[in-house]
Protein backbone atom coordinates (compact mmCIF):
# COMPACT_ATOMS: atom_id res chain seq x y z
CA UNK A 1 0.00 0.00 0.00
CA UNK A 2 2.79 2.22 1.01
CA UNK A 3 4.63 1.25 -2.42
CA UNK A 4 1.89 2.32 -4.18
CA UNK A 5 0.92 5.99 -2.55
CA UNK A 6 4.93 6.47 -3.36
CA UNK A 7 4.32 5.49 -7.17
CA UNK A 8 1.10 8.21 -7.19
CA UNK A 9 2.91 10.66 -5.62
CA UNK A 10 5.60 10.53 -7.70
CA UNK A 11 3.92 10.81 -10.68
CA UNK A 12 2.05 13.58 -9.62
CA UNK A 13 5.14 15.20 -8.57
CA UNK A 14 6.61 14.77 -12.28
CA UNK A 15 3.71 16.40 -14.00
CA UNK A 16 3.24 19.05 -11.59
CA UNK A 17 7.23 20.23 -12.85
CA UNK A 18 6.95 19.44 -16.44
CA UNK A 19 3.41 21.80 -16.25
CA UNK A 20 5.33 24.63 -15.10
CA UNK A 21 8.86 24.33 -17.19
CA UNK A 22 9.30 27.12 -19.77
CA UNK A 23 8.83 26.08 -23.44
CA UNK A 24 12.20 25.92 -25.02
CA UNK A 25 11.73 27.50 -28.83
CA UNK A 26 14.12 27.92 -31.83
CA UNK A 27 14.45 31.05 -32.41
CA UNK A 28 13.21 31.29 -35.92
CA UNK A 29 10.15 29.79 -34.57
CA UNK A 30 9.87 32.61 -31.97
CA UNK A 31 10.72 35.53 -34.20
CA UNK A 32 7.44 34.48 -35.91
CA UNK A 33 5.52 33.78 -33.39
CA UNK A 34 6.32 37.27 -32.16
CA UNK A 35 5.78 39.00 -35.52
CA UNK A 36 2.51 37.26 -35.81
CA UNK A 37 0.77 38.35 -32.70
CA UNK A 38 -0.13 41.47 -31.83
CA UNK A 39 1.21 42.10 -27.96
CA UNK A 40 -2.47 43.81 -27.79
CA UNK A 41 -4.69 40.88 -28.12
CA UNK A 42 -4.09 39.00 -24.62
CA UNK A 43 -6.52 35.69 -25.40
CA UNK A 44 -4.07 35.01 -28.44
CA UNK A 45 -1.14 35.13 -26.74
CA UNK A 46 -2.61 32.40 -23.87
CA UNK A 47 -3.03 30.07 -26.55
CA UNK A 48 0.59 30.04 -27.56
CA UNK A 49 1.84 26.64 -27.01
CA UNK A 50 5.20 25.17 -28.34
CA UNK A 51 5.42 25.38 -32.21
CA UNK A 52 1.63 26.12 -33.13
CA UNK A 53 -0.05 29.32 -32.48
CA UNK A 54 -3.61 29.59 -32.54
CA UNK A 55 -5.26 31.34 -35.63
CA UNK A 56 -8.12 33.82 -34.84
CA UNK A 57 -11.35 33.32 -36.02
CA UNK A 58 -13.38 35.31 -38.04
CA UNK A 59 -16.80 36.77 -36.83
CA UNK A 60 -19.53 34.53 -37.48
CA UNK A 61 -16.75 31.34 -37.92
CA UNK A 62 -16.90 32.87 -41.67
CA UNK A 63 -13.80 31.81 -43.78
CA UNK A 64 -11.57 34.77 -44.60
CA UNK A 65 -11.61 35.44 -48.44
CA UNK A 66 -9.75 38.16 -50.00
CA UNK A 67 -10.40 38.35 -53.76
CA UNK A 68 -7.30 38.86 -56.01
CA UNK A 69 -6.71 42.32 -57.69
CA UNK A 70 -7.88 42.40 -61.38
CA UNK A 71 -4.97 43.37 -63.28
CA UNK A 72 -4.94 47.16 -65.33
CA UNK A 73 -5.89 47.04 -68.76
CA UNK A 74 -3.47 48.94 -70.43
CA UNK A 75 -5.12 51.93 -72.05
CA UNK A 76 -3.26 52.03 -75.30
CA UNK A 77 -3.43 49.95 -78.17
CA UNK A 78 -1.36 48.92 -80.40
CA UNK A 79 -1.03 51.16 -83.92
CA UNK A 80 -1.74 48.18 -85.82
CA UNK A 81 -5.15 48.22 -83.88
CA UNK A 82 -5.84 51.97 -83.69
CA UNK A 83 -9.24 52.63 -85.66
CA UNK A 84 -8.39 54.05 -89.10
CA UNK A 85 -9.08 57.49 -89.77
CA UNK A 86 -11.01 57.58 -92.49
CA UNK A 87 -9.70 60.39 -95.02
CA UNK A 88 -12.45 63.03 -96.35
CA UNK A 89 -13.13 62.73 -99.93
CA UNK A 90 -13.78 65.42 -101.97
CA UNK A 91 -16.68 65.88 -104.08
CA UNK A 92 -15.91 65.06 -107.65
CA UNK A 93 -15.60 67.87 -109.23
CA UNK A 94 -18.04 68.61 -112.42
CA UNK A 95 -16.24 67.25 -115.94
CA UNK A 96 -14.98 70.06 -117.79
CA UNK A 97 -15.13 69.91 -121.32
CA UNK A 98 -12.33 69.70 -123.07
CA UNK A 99 -11.11 73.49 -124.76
CA UNK A 100 -12.01 74.14 -128.58
CA UNK A 101 -9.27 73.52 -130.95
CA UNK A 102 -7.85 76.90 -131.60
CA UNK A 103 -8.22 77.38 -135.25
CA UNK A 104 -4.99 78.20 -137.34
CA UNK A 105 -4.08 81.00 -139.59
CA UNK A 106 -5.17 78.49 -142.25
CA UNK A 107 -8.47 77.74 -140.95
CA UNK A 108 -9.15 81.59 -140.44
CA UNK A 109 -8.11 82.67 -143.65
CA UNK A 110 -10.73 80.07 -145.07
CA UNK A 111 -13.52 81.85 -142.95
CA UNK A 112 -12.10 85.37 -144.27
CA UNK A 113 -12.75 83.88 -148.28
CA UNK A 114 -16.41 82.29 -146.94
CA UNK A 115 -17.60 85.50 -145.25
CA UNK A 116 -17.91 83.16 -141.83
CA UNK A 117 -15.13 85.74 -139.91
CA UNK A 118 -16.89 85.25 -137.01
CA UNK A 119 -17.20 81.98 -136.21
CA UNK A 120 -13.28 80.94 -135.62
CA UNK A 121 -12.04 84.35 -134.12
CA UNK A 122 -14.43 84.04 -131.07
CA UNK A 123 -13.40 80.68 -130.54
CA UNK A 124 -9.85 81.81 -130.66
CA UNK A 125 -11.04 85.12 -128.47
CA UNK A 126 -12.56 82.92 -125.76
CA UNK A 127 -9.31 81.30 -124.81
CA UNK A 128 -7.00 84.52 -124.39
CA UNK A 129 -6.64 86.96 -121.91
CA UNK A 130 -9.26 89.60 -121.41
CA UNK A 131 -6.19 92.06 -121.65
CA UNK A 132 -4.63 90.27 -124.78
CA UNK A 133 -4.30 92.36 -128.16
CA UNK A 134 -5.49 89.75 -130.06
CA UNK A 135 -9.32 90.74 -129.21
CA UNK A 136 -8.49 94.19 -130.58
CA UNK A 137 -10.56 93.83 -134.24
CA UNK A 138 -8.98 97.77 -135.18
CA UNK A 139 -5.82 99.40 -134.34
CA UNK A 140 -5.06 103.18 -135.40
CA UNK A 141 -1.73 104.45 -135.22
CA UNK A 142 -0.63 107.97 -134.97
CA UNK A 143 3.03 109.38 -134.48
CA UNK A 144 6.11 111.63 -135.56
CA UNK A 145 9.90 111.48 -135.97
CA UNK A 146 12.81 112.68 -137.96
CA UNK A 147 13.82 111.30 -141.53
CA UNK A 148 17.14 111.60 -143.13
CA UNK A 149 17.59 111.10 -147.17
CA UNK A 150 21.03 110.38 -148.19
CA UNK A 151 20.93 109.82 -152.25
CA UNK A 152 24.28 108.97 -153.91
CA UNK A 153 24.60 108.58 -157.41
CA UNK A 154 27.54 109.42 -160.13
CA UNK A 155 25.10 111.59 -161.80
CA UNK A 156 24.84 115.33 -159.65
CA UNK A 157 20.67 115.42 -160.44
CA UNK A 158 20.47 112.50 -158.23
CA UNK A 159 22.56 113.03 -155.84
CA UNK A 160 21.50 114.68 -152.58
CA UNK A 161 20.45 114.59 -149.30
CA UNK A 162 17.83 115.75 -146.66
CA UNK A 163 16.85 116.13 -143.17
CA UNK A 164 13.18 116.97 -142.09
CA UNK A 165 10.77 115.81 -139.52
CA UNK A 166 8.06 113.53 -140.17
CA UNK A 167 4.12 112.77 -139.48
CA UNK A 168 2.67 109.20 -139.89
CA UNK A 169 -0.46 107.45 -139.46
CA UNK A 170 -1.84 103.58 -139.45
CA UNK A 171 -5.18 101.42 -139.13
CA UNK A 172 -5.16 97.91 -138.87
CA UNK A 173 -7.91 95.77 -139.47
CA UNK A 174 -8.06 92.39 -138.09
CA UNK A 175 -10.40 89.92 -139.92
CA UNK A 176 -9.93 87.24 -137.74
CA UNK A 177 -7.34 87.19 -134.55
CA UNK A 178 -4.68 85.70 -136.76
CA UNK A 179 -5.27 87.55 -140.36
CA UNK A 180 -6.31 91.18 -141.71
CA UNK A 181 -5.40 93.93 -143.42
CA UNK A 182 -3.65 97.70 -142.98
CA UNK A 183 -2.78 100.90 -143.85
CA UNK A 184 -0.03 103.33 -143.39
CA UNK A 185 1.10 106.37 -144.69
CA UNK A 186 4.11 108.70 -143.60
CA UNK A 187 4.99 111.95 -145.05
CA UNK A 188 7.40 114.92 -144.25
CA UNK A 189 6.76 118.28 -143.89
CA UNK A 190 9.51 121.58 -144.17
CA UNK A 191 11.82 118.90 -146.29
CA UNK A 192 14.77 120.76 -148.47
CA UNK A 193 17.48 119.65 -150.74
CA UNK A 194 20.51 121.24 -152.29
CA UNK A 195 19.95 123.18 -155.47
CA UNK A 196 22.29 121.75 -158.17
CA UNK A 197 22.92 125.58 -159.79
CA UNK A 198 25.80 127.32 -159.16
CA UNK A 199 23.84 130.04 -156.85
CA UNK A 200 23.65 127.52 -153.86
CA UNK A 201 19.92 127.92 -153.18
CA UNK A 202 17.58 125.03 -151.44
CA UNK A 203 14.84 123.06 -153.56
CA UNK A 204 11.84 122.30 -151.49
CA UNK A 205 10.57 118.92 -151.90
CA UNK A 206 7.84 116.61 -149.96
CA UNK A 207 8.73 112.57 -149.39
CA UNK A 208 5.84 110.50 -149.28
CA UNK A 209 5.27 107.01 -148.11
CA UNK A 210 2.22 105.02 -148.57
CA UNK A 211 1.69 101.44 -147.77
CA UNK A 212 -1.04 98.80 -147.68
CA UNK A 213 -0.98 95.07 -146.45
CA UNK A 214 -2.59 91.75 -146.00
CA UNK A 215 -0.93 90.91 -142.43
CA UNK A 216 -0.91 87.52 -140.78
CA UNK A 217 0.52 86.78 -136.95
CA UNK A 218 1.21 83.74 -135.56
CA UNK A 219 1.43 83.40 -131.42
CA UNK A 220 3.60 80.68 -129.83
CA UNK A 221 0.77 80.25 -127.11
CA UNK A 222 -1.86 81.65 -125.70
CA UNK A 223 -0.34 83.57 -122.87
CA UNK A 224 -0.28 87.78 -122.92
CA UNK A 225 3.53 87.36 -123.29
CA UNK A 226 3.49 84.69 -125.81
CA UNK A 227 5.96 85.63 -128.60
CA UNK A 228 4.58 85.95 -132.05
CA UNK A 229 5.10 86.72 -136.11
CA UNK A 230 3.91 88.82 -137.91
CA UNK A 231 3.98 88.91 -141.75
CA UNK A 232 2.20 89.57 -144.73
CA UNK A 233 2.20 90.88 -148.48
CA UNK A 234 2.51 94.63 -149.10
CA UNK A 235 2.30 97.08 -151.55
CA UNK A 236 4.47 100.37 -151.21
CA UNK A 237 4.88 103.25 -153.33
CA UNK A 238 7.48 106.39 -152.90
CA UNK A 239 6.99 109.62 -154.11
CA UNK A 240 9.65 112.46 -154.44
CA UNK A 241 7.33 115.68 -154.93
CA UNK A 242 8.80 118.54 -156.63
CA UNK A 243 7.41 121.65 -158.11
CA UNK A 244 6.86 121.18 -161.80
CA UNK A 245 8.65 124.27 -162.20
CA UNK A 246 12.31 123.41 -160.50
CA UNK A 247 15.03 123.37 -163.55
CA UNK A 248 17.37 121.38 -161.28
CA UNK A 249 15.82 118.52 -159.07
CA UNK A 250 13.70 115.63 -160.82
CA UNK A 251 10.81 114.11 -159.27
CA UNK A 252 10.63 110.46 -158.32
CA UNK A 253 8.08 107.47 -157.83
CA UNK A 254 8.75 104.17 -157.10
CA UNK A 255 6.38 100.92 -156.57
CA UNK A 256 5.41 97.70 -156.33
CA UNK A 257 4.84 94.56 -154.26
CA UNK A 258 6.87 93.10 -151.64
CA UNK A 259 7.22 91.15 -148.10
CA UNK A 260 7.52 91.54 -144.33
CA UNK A 261 8.11 90.14 -141.63
CA UNK A 262 8.16 91.37 -137.73
CA UNK A 263 9.31 89.48 -134.42
CA UNK A 264 7.47 90.47 -131.54
CA UNK A 265 8.72 89.52 -128.05
CA UNK A 266 6.95 90.27 -124.89
CA UNK A 267 9.65 90.93 -121.39
CA UNK A 268 6.95 91.65 -119.24
CA UNK A 269 2.70 92.09 -119.63
CA UNK A 270 3.48 95.81 -120.06
CA UNK A 271 6.06 96.23 -122.90
CA UNK A 272 7.42 94.41 -125.80
CA UNK A 273 10.46 94.70 -127.98
CA UNK A 274 9.60 94.28 -132.02
CA UNK A 275 12.43 93.48 -134.78
CA UNK A 276 11.53 93.46 -138.34
CA UNK A 277 12.02 93.35 -141.81
CA UNK A 278 11.20 93.98 -145.49
CA UNK A 279 12.24 93.11 -149.32
CA UNK A 280 10.93 94.38 -152.25
CA UNK A 281 13.26 92.51 -154.66
CA UNK A 282 11.75 94.21 -158.11
CA UNK A 283 10.18 97.50 -158.20
CA UNK A 284 8.56 99.94 -160.78
CA UNK A 285 10.63 103.48 -160.68
CA UNK A 286 10.69 106.50 -162.70
CA UNK A 287 11.45 110.22 -162.81
CA UNK A 288 8.42 112.06 -162.70
CA UNK A 289 8.40 115.34 -164.87
CA UNK A 290 9.92 118.95 -163.93
CA UNK A 291 11.42 121.81 -165.86
CA UNK A 292 14.59 119.53 -165.62
CA UNK A 293 13.12 117.00 -167.91
CA UNK A 294 15.71 114.39 -166.60
CA UNK A 295 16.09 110.58 -167.76
CA UNK A 296 18.90 109.14 -166.36
CA UNK A 297 18.70 105.69 -168.46
CA UNK A 298 16.32 104.05 -170.80
CA UNK A 299 15.35 101.33 -168.65
CA UNK A 300 15.36 100.84 -164.77
CA UNK A 301 15.87 98.06 -162.05
CA UNK A 302 15.13 99.01 -158.90
CA UNK A 303 14.42 97.13 -155.59
CA UNK A 304 14.54 97.90 -151.40
CA UNK A 305 15.28 96.13 -148.72
CA UNK A 306 14.19 97.77 -144.72
CA UNK A 307 15.03 96.84 -140.90
CA UNK A 308 13.26 98.25 -137.99
CA UNK A 309 14.14 98.11 -134.42
CA UNK A 310 11.10 98.81 -132.22
CA UNK A 311 8.94 98.37 -128.71
CA UNK A 312 5.57 98.48 -127.23
CA UNK A 313 4.63 100.26 -124.26
CA UNK A 314 1.54 98.61 -122.83
CA UNK A 315 -0.86 100.83 -120.82
CA UNK A 316 -4.07 98.60 -121.46
CA UNK A 317 -5.32 96.52 -124.24
CA UNK A 318 -6.39 99.54 -125.67
CA UNK A 319 -3.56 102.08 -125.55
CA UNK A 320 0.09 101.30 -126.15
CA UNK A 321 3.06 103.87 -127.28
CA UNK A 322 4.93 102.69 -129.78
CA UNK A 323 8.97 103.98 -131.17
CA UNK A 324 10.55 102.79 -133.94
CA UNK A 325 14.27 102.85 -135.65
CA UNK A 326 15.15 101.67 -138.78
CA UNK A 327 16.76 101.69 -142.21
CA UNK A 328 15.74 101.47 -145.91
CA UNK A 329 17.78 101.22 -148.85
CA UNK A 330 16.93 101.62 -152.56
CA UNK A 331 18.60 100.42 -155.36
CA UNK A 332 18.14 102.09 -158.83
CA UNK A 333 19.67 100.78 -161.55
CA UNK A 334 19.91 101.96 -164.81
CA UNK A 335 20.78 100.75 -168.58
CA UNK A 336 21.32 103.47 -171.58
CA UNK A 337 22.96 106.47 -171.38
CA UNK A 338 21.78 109.62 -169.66
CA UNK A 339 19.47 112.15 -171.74
CA UNK A 340 21.68 115.18 -169.51
CA UNK A 341 24.98 115.88 -169.01
CA UNK A 342 26.29 116.04 -165.44
CA UNK A 343 26.64 119.80 -164.67
CA UNK A 344 29.38 119.01 -162.33
CA UNK A 345 31.61 117.25 -164.45
CA UNK A 346 30.08 117.98 -168.44
CA UNK A 347 29.95 114.35 -169.09
CA UNK A 348 27.55 112.27 -169.84
CA UNK A 349 27.22 109.12 -167.73
CA UNK A 350 25.94 105.70 -168.73
CA UNK A 351 24.64 103.55 -166.63
CA UNK A 352 23.41 106.00 -163.90
CA UNK A 353 23.90 103.72 -160.64
CA UNK A 354 21.59 105.32 -157.64
CA UNK A 355 21.41 104.03 -153.63
CA UNK A 356 18.95 105.80 -151.85
CA UNK A 357 18.97 105.21 -147.97
CA UNK A 358 16.44 106.84 -145.05
CA UNK A 359 17.04 106.72 -141.63
CA UNK A 360 14.34 107.28 -139.64
CA UNK A 361 13.04 107.56 -135.95
CA UNK A 362 9.34 107.18 -135.30
CA UNK A 363 7.26 107.96 -131.88
CA UNK A 364 3.59 107.17 -131.87
CA UNK A 365 0.62 106.14 -129.95
CA UNK A 366 -1.88 103.58 -130.73
CA UNK A 367 -5.43 103.49 -129.93
CA UNK A 368 -6.98 99.24 -130.04
CA UNK A 369 -10.86 98.67 -129.53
Amino acid sequence: MNSMKIVLLFTLFYFCTMSSAPVQADPATESLLHAGVSSEDSSVSGLQSGRYQAKPSTPDDEPVYKPKPKKKMNSKRPASVEPAVLAEVPEAAPQELPPKAVPGVGEQVVDILKGGTDRTGEVYREQIHPDDIRNNRVELDVGTGMIYNNSTANLAYRNYYSFAPSMNAGAHLWLTPLAGISAHYLSTYSETVPSTSALATSVNVKSEWAQLSFDFRKFFGMSRRANSLNYGLMYSQYKLNVSASEPTRPGLLTSGLGLYLNLRIPTAPSYAWTFGGDISPSLSHSETSTALNLQSGSSVQASRLGFALGGEFKLSRENQLIWSLGVKVEKDQFSGTSNLSDPSTGLTPTGVNVTNTWTYFNLGYRWGQ
